[in-house]
């Protein structure tokens, strides 16, 4: 194996090169319906991780609602 040193601009190219695609497919706006698929499926996995974790309910924070 041939072990190239590589300078911060070159670097920077090659990280700029392999983002370009990812960034050219941000800049298009998806769709409402899209984003809120989006969305749902990042609430699943926040609730189906959190549901790993066993928490007693003395950890729980109180509420104190006042009128």
């Amino acid at each position: 194996m041939v072990r190239e040193k590589l300078t911060r601009r070159q670097l920077g190219a090659i990280v700029a090169a392999a983002a370009a695609p990812v960034l050219s497919r941000a800049q298009t706006q998806p769709s409402a319906e899209e984003l809120l698929a989006a969305e749902r499926e990042d609430l699943r996995g926040a609730i189906e991780t959190l549901g790993k974790f066993d928490l007693p309910m003395a950890t729980e924070p109180s509420f104190r609602f006042e009128p």
